[in-house]
């Protein structure tokens, strides 16, 4: 599910670990102030601002960074050739025991019926003695927190996300005391309630009647209802708003984002426009 950051960074039931601030190759001049994709894996992405850049990783469990379009999207639509595994935030902590090599003798007893008993000793090395291994595991876990405005400081062990009070596919990420726009998937809507992009319907967020044309960016991929006509609707695709009409008597419903009955839609206008 594709969260963008900046341009689009397209994340929500798993949100973004940010690194510490630094300085990295894959930065330069073209591309300072953007998100770009990062070398460590598929998953991860880099905003480059000089001394300010940091390293993320996208929201969603299943997504992966699509550096072209500078959004995560779900891993089977991104063409990702970095080869790496994805990161994990435990430490291992290993103490290995050796154990000397031990002489253990061993005494053989074979009778036959119509001879006597003939003894063998034999010294053997156990080479196959195995070291003890204790293992201890260290980690740390990183907890998503939904907050009216960013804290002054960072806590690497919290991701704060503030929701945007006009769109409802949009949140911000606090870095440095200062929000970052995001973006959720398309057709995703941010979850106050979970602090994560989720299906529309579940969201039921009624922002998106604040101003269409101001809700359809260059990054967004979503559907409005109509304000006036509950016949017809607003498909926007990375910047265009087109509008799109139900079949003669059905309507737009804005809770299950679809064409219905006009007598069961849920939409803000009865009367019927044709085109």
């Amino acid at each position: 599910m594709p969260h963008r950051l900046h341009l689009l960074l397209l994340a929500a039931v798993a949100l973004p670990r940010l690194a510490s601030a630094d300085i990295f190759e894959e930065c330069n001049d073209s591309n300072n102030n953007n998100f770009i994709a990062s070398n460590k894996s598929c998953t991860h992405f880099i905003y480059c601002s000089g001394e300010d850049s940091f390293e993320g990783e996208c929201p969603e469990e299943n997504d992966y960074f699509n550096g072209q379009l500078a959004m995560c999207e779900p891993m089977l639509d991104v063409d990702c050739r970095t080869g790496l595994p994805l990161q994990t935030n435990e430490v291992l902590q290993i103490a290995v025991t050796e154990l000397p090599v031990t002489d253990v003798t061993v005494t053989q007893t074979v009778t036959a019926a119509s001879t006597a008993s003939q003894v063998s000793t034999e010294t053997v090395t156990d080479a196959a003695l195995q070291p003890t291994t204790a293992i201890s595991v260290n980690s740390q876990k990183v907890v998503t927190l939904l907050a009216s405005e960013c804290p002054a400081a960072d806590n690497t062990h919290q991701i704060v996300l503030l929701a945007h009070d006009k769109s409802c596919t949009e949140y911000f990420i606090c870095y440095h005391g200062k929000p970052l726009p995001m973006t959720c998937a398309a057709m995703l809507h941010f979850n106050v309630a979970t602090a994560k992009c989720d299906k529309a319907e579940v969201v039921n967020c009624m922002r998106s009647t604040i101003n269409v044309r101001e809700q359809c960016k260059q990054h967004t991929v979503d559907i409005y209802p109509h304000p006036d006509n509950c016949n017809y609707f607003y498909y926007c695709r990375n910047g265009f708003l087109m509008l799109q009409q139900c079949p003669f008597f059905y309507g737009w419903d804005y809770q299950k984002r679809s064409c219905v009955a006009m007598a069961q839609a849920k939409c803000f206008g009865r009367q019927r426009l044709l085109v």
